[in-house]
């Protein structure tokens, strides 16, 4: 027997012979006291362990909430980023579309802003994957965690925004999919280049090196394609919109919870 362990029991043997010797005594009175000792004591280190108890709970529910607010102040910035690759390819494919369409006599004397072409064709192909699920939360649900959370608001906006990235990783594959199917169409009628770029993520872009407009109005299945591209454009720039909105509810219900 360690030291420690003799010594934490030494209290409680003196204080069973203190009880017998007053049973033996037939002194009631201290038998009162002593039983009264007993439950006191009883109570208050279940009281000590329920405080123990709350106080790491609560440590644990501040560090998840901590790393749920960085999760999701990255996903809200990284969907920020591709509302702009969007509404860029949402406003290239309205450019170019509108130049597809123009009557012959219109085209003709219609002045083109090359810049703003070159930019339009060299956007067509992009696309951005969606930001997924929180680490955090994923790593929550494996372990058994979610319980730390006190907020039902929270965990039930958290499983929300899991369940729908997973569908929205879905519906990106297969846009990407179904508008990689026409790039060779779009590529028939002109060339980029990869340069240096470093406000990109990827720290390259795509430039326009070579065009032919004319060819572009002459190819019907040309304009299917930049179609396609805009349309596809559209239904991610959505998807994004709701779970920007989502990950703002959640960035407000963990600051709320925080404050408590």
């Amino acid at each position: 027997m360690s030291e420690d362990t003799a010594e934490a029991i030494e209290p409680r043997r003196t204080r069973l012979l203190r009880v017998a010797e007053h049973v033996r005594t037939q002194n009631w009175t201290a038998i009162g006291i002593d039983f009264l000792i007993v439950v006191l004591g009883v109570f208050v280190g279940i009281q000590v362990a329920n405080w123990n108890d709350s106080l790491r709970a609560a440590d644990q529910q501040e560090v998840y909430l901590k790393r749920l607010a960085s999760d999701f102040q990255s996903i809200k910035e990284r969907t920020d980023a591709h509302f702009a690759t969007f509404d860029r390819i949402i406003d290239g494919t309205g450019y170019v579309l509108q130049l597809l369409r123009l009557p012959d006599d219109q085209y003709r004397d219609t002045p083109i802003d090359e810049k703003r072409l070159k930019i339009a064709l060299a956007s067509l192909p992009d696309s951005r994957t969606p930001s997924g699920s929180s680490a955090t939360y994923t790593e929550m649900v494996s372990q058994g965690q979610l319980s730390a959370l006190r907020s039902s608001a929270l965990r039930d906006r958290l499983a929300e925004y899991d369940r729908l990235s997973k569908i929205h990783l879905e519906v990106h594959r297969t846009l990407v999919t179904e508008t990689a199917s026409q790039h060779p169409v779009l590529f028939r009628h002109y060339k980029v280049a990869s340069v240096l770029d470093s406000a990109e993520l990827s720290g390259m872009r795509a430039e326009v090196i070579q065009f032919d407009l004319d060819a572009m109005r002459a190819d019907p299945e040309f304009e299917t394609a930049v179609m396609m591209m805009e349309i596809g454009a559209q239904n991610a720039r959505g998807v994004r919109t709701f779970e920007a909105r989502l990950a703002d509810e959640i960035l407000v219900l963990i600051d709320a919870e925080s404050r408590q």
